[in-house]
């Protein structure tokens, strides 16, 4: 006789085999949808580049144009996705011109460098150009630091110094640190990211022990970027790089003799000394105000001193500096410096004294195509999201007078991520939060953003007024979040994962969520790796996907493994699964996942696992009969499959007691075209494991009959 056998959805790992009896208690590639089990999706490379290191940081929207982007970080680079094509966006820890920055002692190759607020540490590297000799030197090159504090360091020359100076000449260099790469993996100093971690990133006197992940947002159509403990950096998506400078058309005034073609090559203009003058360009139409350009020119100097400037305003412009790309330059070389263009902009301008005489040639302006540090903000962050009402949100960072503060909440203010000092002309501000060791992460929510601390969740409100710009409220505590990236937010509900368990907010109070594979997971976690942990939302099926390092496999040193829970049918699955950072669909149309070998994946498509068998597998626990007073003779399978591609593997293991040594039968092999399994199958407790095999393949389970009897159980 046929008795049809049906289980429980989800997947129960946290009890016994015997005590989960009537449900599931494995499962990999398989998720449970409408109650019944069924393949997950396939996936396919979404670019067929790699890119170096493995992504702890992702996010994904558009440009004003509608254009899809996409953004993600490792420990050593940023990237985004722009038009199909990965590039490579890393900014400059820190860049500019200093003045008068070294110091030297005679007979002594060590040079010290005065560079306020500089956010390097020691073992970073600086490359200086354009430098003027100073005590028998000339600092040209790169130079590993060690540091003294936060407005100095030292470097090593490669001779000594003839004499010795101070500080105090009006000879400039320009420099630029590149970002030194992160921790890949988190070191055995310090724990993760709760309250015992050990400081920001980049800090003087302090070691970074957690991986670097960055935090990523949007403000408008520009990408703003923050790897934890460093600064704040913007990027601003072009397709294009057109050389602004087009064909040379500056209007020289009589100081000045102009060759022809000379911003391509030869032919440079050239100025005497006697008079001061402007050598300006229209770049009215074809340079936007409050993006950020690159400007590269050479110049040959004999005397005197030269200046890029801008030619702005209204009604009446006037020449005006812009920042650091405005700095005196007195020392010939080829220089290449960023400024933000102003509000009615008219002209570039080369404004020379008139003592200056030399030549001016190859001047380009581009928009720049990397991302640069917005310099007003705190130098050392540890998380960044944008508030929906415009506001830039910096979590664990320096105070206003330059404390750094790992609980403290500061914003920019609103519409602007470059004033960040609060006075009665803005909305920008800060505030201690009150619980917790550190403030780990926060995301916009509905009507109001989340803060997560390492040990409690708070809610920060935008009230709109200038009192008191956002409100702030402790939610619960006991439910701190166990890596930054490990909460999501899905139309105004958070789930993340605690050091404590699964938790859910819905608008009251934090809820743990009743997880049966919960032991699982945290039993097979290092804790050293848990600032790797990764939440992702699979809108498509309600799901919630946690990717997970995993004891288990290798090292643990990377997320392996994944656990999702189904949060309109409240049950759970897992798979193992080689991915690290996750988005949900919408901006792309299917969500996306990046691998640890450095590809990007698009996910829910196709029955294949980019041309490869998706190899799921299923497990029920063990069942009986009378419970197991008599044994079991399993004689029959008749499978019942919906939309099944390829075939499916059964296995059919028996045992006498629960533990006794399995017996596996034979494994039986159901197409779709299958009528029934014959077999023959003998224990008190028996438990059936469904698998795929070939590509392409998918099956949904239905409602499985079995053909048993009862045989005399002989003790």
């Amino acid at each position: 006789m046929l008795t049809k056998i049906q289980f429980k959805a989800g997947i129960i790992k946290d009890d016994s085999a015997l005590a989960a009896e009537g449900g599931w208690v494995d499962s990999d590639k398989v998720r449970f949808w409408r109650g019944q089990p069924q393949t997950i999706g396939g996936w396919q490379l979404l670019s067929t580049e790699t890119f170096s290191g493995i992504a702890r940081g992702a996010h994904d929207w558009t440009d004003l144009n509608g254009n899809p982007l996409m953004a993600w970080g490792t420990a050593g680079n940023l990237y985004a996705l722009v038009g199909g094509a990965q590039v490579d966006i890393t900014p400059a820890l820190a860049s500019g011109v200093l003045t008068a920055p070294f110091a030297t002692v005679n007979g002594s190759p060590v040079v010290t460098v005065a560079s306020p607020l500089h956010g390097l540490a020691t073992g970073n590297t600086v490359t200086f150009t354009n430098a003027s000799p100073v005590g028998g030197l000339t600092l040209n090159g790169n130079y590993p630091v060690s540091v003294v504090n936060v407005n100095s360091y030292t470097i090593t020359a490669g001779s000594n110094a003839t004499a010795t100076v101070t500080s105090g000449s009006t000879a400039t260099v320009d420099y630029v640190a590149p970002l030194p790469t992160g921790n890949v993996d988190g070191l055995a100093i310090g724990y993760g990211s709760g309250p015992y971690g050990t400081g920001p990133y980049g800090a003087t006197t302090v070691t970074d022990t957690d991986p670097r992940i960055w935090s990523l947002d949007n403000f408008g159509e520009n990408l703003l970027a923050n790897p934890r403990g460093g600064g704040l950096y913007e990027w601003q998506p072009s397709f294009s790089a057109f050389n602004l400078v087009l064909n040379g058309g500056f209007d020289a005034d009589t100081a000045w003799a102009k060759g022809t073609g000379w911003t391509i090559s030869g032919g440079a203009a050239n100025k005497a000394a006697g008079t001061a003058s402007l050598l300006s360009q229209n770049l009215q139409n074809l340079v936007t105000p409050g993006k950020t350009y690159r400007v590269v020119f050479t110049v040959a100097l004999t005397a005197g001193t030269l200046q890029f400037r801008m030619n702005a305003g209204t009604p009446t412009p006037a020449v005006i500096n812009v920042g650091a790309a405005s700095t005196a330059i007195t020392q010939s070389g080829t220089y290449s410096r960023t400024f933000r263009a102003p509000a009615a902009l008219v002209d570039m301008v080369f404004s020379a004294d008139a003592a200056f005489a030399g030549t001016i040639d190859n001047v380009s302006v581009t928009l720049e195509t990397r991302a640069y540090r917005i310099d007003e903000a705190p130098r050392n962050i540890d998380w960044m999201f944008v508030d929906p009402n415009r506001f830039v949100v910096c979590l664990a960072c320096q105070e206003t007078d330059g404390d750094y503060n790992p609980l403290l909440v500061r914003w920019s203010d609103q519409e602007n991520s470059r004033i960040w000092v609060a006075d009665d002309n803005n909305l920008a501000g800060e505030i201690s939060l009150s619980s917790g060791g550190r403030a780990l992460c926060g995301l916009a929510a509905r009507q109001q953003n989340l803060i997560w601390t390492d040990n409690a969740l708070f809610s920060m409100t935008f009230t709109g007024t200038a009192d008191s710009v956002f409100s702030f409220k402790l939610l619960g505590t006991g439910c701190g979040i166990i890596g930054r990236n490990a909460a999501v937010e899905h139309n105004g509900i958070a789930f993340w994962q605690s050091p404590s368990g699964y938790y859910i907010f819905q608008g009251a109070i934090p809820q743990k969520i009743d997880c049966p594979v919960e032991r699982d997971v945290f039993d097979n976690l290092s804790p050293l790796q848990s600032e790797k942990i990764y939440a992702g939302v699979n809108t498509k099926y309600s799901e919630i996907w946690w990717l997970t390092p995993d004891t288990r496999d290798g090292a643990g040193l990377e997320c392996s493994r994944c656990v999702v829970y189904n949060f309109i049918e409240q049950h759970w699955a897992t798979h193992a699964f080689d991915r690290t950072s996750w988005l949900s669909a919408g901006i792309f149309p299917d969500p996306t996942a990046f691998s640890a070998a450095g590809l990007v994946y698009s996910h829910e498509i196709g029955k294949t696992a980019n041309g490869n068998p998706i190899m799921a597998s299923l497990t029920t626990a063990w069942f009986d009969v009378e419970d197991g007073d008599q044994l079991m003779v399993v004689k029959e399978i008749v499978p019942d499959f919906d939309d099944q591609v390829g075939p499916v593997l059964f296995d059919v293991t028996s045992r006498r007691y629960p533990n006794a040594i399995d017996t596996l039968t034979t494994t039986h092999t159901s197409t779709p075209t299958t009528p029934h399994m014959r077999m023959r199958a003998k224990g008190r407790q028996i438990k059936l494991a469904l698998r795929s095999a070939v590509s392409p393949a998918f099956w949904r389970l239905g409602a499985l009959r079995l053909k048993a009897d009862k045989a005399a159980a002989h003790r």
